[in-house]
């Protein structure tokens, strides 16, 4: 391993340079100038940049399109790395100054960034990609930064197209922001809402109860979430109830009643709860809870419905569950929790599904 420091701009110049086993010092003001190529950038280690990896078309200043470099062929492929105090992790250069040339970008920049570590100083972002991107971000760890992901407008789609993200998934990530600021911002209006959405389910966010999503303009909710925040248009569904790194266990439900909410206090509902998706693999055998809150968190079906189940099954069936709703509850929450039957096993939980309770107006 080398250790190599940059007080300005480092530029590689190979067509398709591989960047392995390496530590840069880049300082405030450097770093790693890869557009116009499709490098292979492994197990590195990256300090102190502002932007630590630039990557996507090379455009500059004062030439003509057709002075540019041509569309760029192969995957970038960014793997196994750890950024440390980066102001910004890896940017793909959007070129909002060159929308015309960004137009004949054809095929799509194909990116694949799995299985880095990023550590930021509680600003700036993570990974900042564009909307046309066919790319993959996958199994990283990300850790104290304001905006973990960034989506740029790219200017290829300034009108609605169907065919608007050609391949950009984020999922099986463990996404943990800068305190309670941290944010994933929303995507246009134009996209969302004609169902086109930003594939990133399967992430961890920072809490079990996932992202924070206060907005249901979308057709997506999560007020309880206490994780990092998600703007309109990020699809986080599935969200995982632990570090995906760490601890490989999932669980996924769905969950309806009888009769349909809005529930009304004091009334008996039966609850008919589906895992729909179980994932076991740290131990053969363990258990799966299912459980019914209230808003305080509260199990009002105490101790919950148990279930013993087994790696060599990924679904499971549950008995309905009768329960007479509370005189207080504004909403009753369907949970379920899977623990793994092994000494030091993680428990994990699933996605929450929320009823609504019509209480009446008592401020009279």
């Amino acid at each position: 391993m080398q250790k190599l420091g940059f007080p300005f701009t480092p530029v590689v110049l190979n067509a398709a340079p591989v960047i392995t086993h390496n530590v840069f010092e880049l300082r405030s003001t450097g770093f790693l100038d890869l557009t116009g190529m499709s490098p292979v950038v492994e197990n590195n280690t990256i300090r102190g940049a502002s932007i630590a990896i630039l990557v996507g078309p090379r455009l500059q200043w004062g030439f003509s399109a057709d002075e540019q470099a041509g569309p760029i062929t192969g995957t970038t492929v960014i793997a196994g790395n750890t950024f440390e105090n980066c102001q910004d992790g890896i940017k793909f250069n959007n070129s909002v100054n060159f929308p015309d040339i960004v137009a004949q970008r054809t095929p799509p920049f194909a990116l694949s960034i799995r299985n880095n570590k990023f550590e930021g100083g509680g600003g700036g972002n993570a990974i900042i990609v564009g909307f046309s991107n066919k790319a993959e971000v996958v199994y990283n760890e990300i850790d104290n930064f304001a905006s973990p992901l960034w989506i740029w407008p790219d200017y290829r789609y300034q009108q609605f197209t169907d065919n608007a993200f050609n391949g950009l998934v984020i999922n099986h990530n463990k996404i943990t922001g800068a305190g309670n600021s941290a944010v994933i911002d929303s995507i246009s209006y134009r996209y969302w809402s004609n169902g086109i959405f930003i594939d990133a389910r399967y992430n961890y966010w920072g809490d079990p109860t996932g992202p924070q999503d206060k907005s249901d303009k979308d057709g997506l909710y999560n007020p309880f979430g206490r994780g990092v925040k998600a703007g309109n248009g990020i699809d986080y569904r599935n969200f995982i109830g632990a570090p995906a790194e760490v601890i490989p266990e999932a669980i996924r439900i769905s969950a309806a009643s009888d009769p349909a909410a809005p529930l009304a206090p004091k009334s008996t509902v039966k609850f008919q709860v589906s895992v729909d998706e179980y994932q076991l693999r740290s131990f053969p055998t363990g258990k799966i809870t299912v459980m019914l809150k209230d808003e305080t968190g509260m199990i009002l079906n105490a101790p919950g419905t148990v279930l013993d189940v087994t790696r060599a099954n990924t679904s499971a069936s549950v008995p309905p569950i009768q329960l007479t709703i509370p005189d207080y509850a504004g909403q009753i929450m369907a949970e379920a929790s899977l623990a793994p039957d092994g000494k030091n096993a993680t428990t994990v939980y699933s996605n929450p599904i929320l009823f609504s309770v019509d209480q009446p107006d008592r401020s009279e």
